[in-house]
């Protein structure tokens, strides 16, 4: 009886031990399976992730230079005082007033400068500009690295009036006579650098409506020195015209 019950036990174990490596086995199996199903979604992941961020994150990075910006007289200065040097179609936009102008650095560079096909420390560009208006305009400038999109340098140059054109309104006639009649103006020449001129012309309504192409009367120039003002002129003779 005793024997019987020692082979019994004995199965026992030896069933319960094969089921243990059988459990074992197949607990390798499955962590193997997980392992490379987690290997496959991560791969599937970075992939998806590569191909649907925006380009932004994978273009070529942004030049880092130290640029410094100037008004000189009559021109516009640029010099490169450190960091990376920048290719020759980084772009330029400088606004003089309201009026932009654009240009590449490759435009504006000196010869001897660009030989090496970038600008680097050292060097300088110059944009000249004649407008008499210069020292009071608002100047501002952005520099733009054209492979990576991106803006390298942003500011305002010099503070001033963003309206430099002088202004000129026409107000009503009066003391309008059969041929004679006094023509008014109001002028504003406070954002302007110059001498200051003011005029009329006319042309009379029946002879503009035979030929819109005839010439104009002119009550030629004549110099102000307010800054801004009213004029006025009596056109004697309108008959005659």
């Amino acid at each position: 009886m005793m024997k019987a019950i020692r082979e019994l036990k004995i199965c026992n174990d030896l069933l319960r031990k094969k089921n243990q490596r059988k459990n074992k086995a197949a607990s390798e199996v499955i962590g193997t399976l997980l392992l490379i199903g987690i290997g496959v979604s991560l791969f599937v992941l970075l992939t998806m992730v590569t191909f649907s961020l925006p380009s932004v994150f994978f273009s070529n990075s942004t030049p880092s230079a130290n640029i410094v910006g100037r008004v000189e007289g009559n021109s516009v200065v640029f010099e490169h005082h450190g960091g990376q040097s920048m290719p020759l179609d980084t772009e330029i936009t400088v606004m003089f007033a309201e009026t932009p102008v654009i240009m590449t650095v490759g435009d504006v560079l000196d010869s001897a400068s660009k030989a090496d096909g970038e600008w680097n420390i050292g060097e300088k560009i110059v944009i000249p500009n004649n407008n008499p208006n210069l020292p009071i305009m608002y100047i501002s400038v952005i520099i733009t690295d054209k492979a990576s999109n991106t803006v390298v340098m942003r500011g305002v140059l010099q503070e001033g009036s963003q309206a430099v054109n002088p202004i000129a309104v026409t107000l009503h006639t009066n003391s309008i006579t059969t041929n004679t009649a006094r023509i008014y103006m109001h002028y504003d020449y406070r954002y302007y650098i110059g001498t200051k001129k003011v005029c009329f012309t006319f042309i009379k309504a029946s002879v503009y409506n035979a030929n819109n192409s005839a010439p104009w009367n002119s009550t030629g120039w004549v110099q102000v020195f307010n800054q801004n003002g009213s004029y006025n002129f009596n056109i004697i003779s309108i008959l005659l015209v």
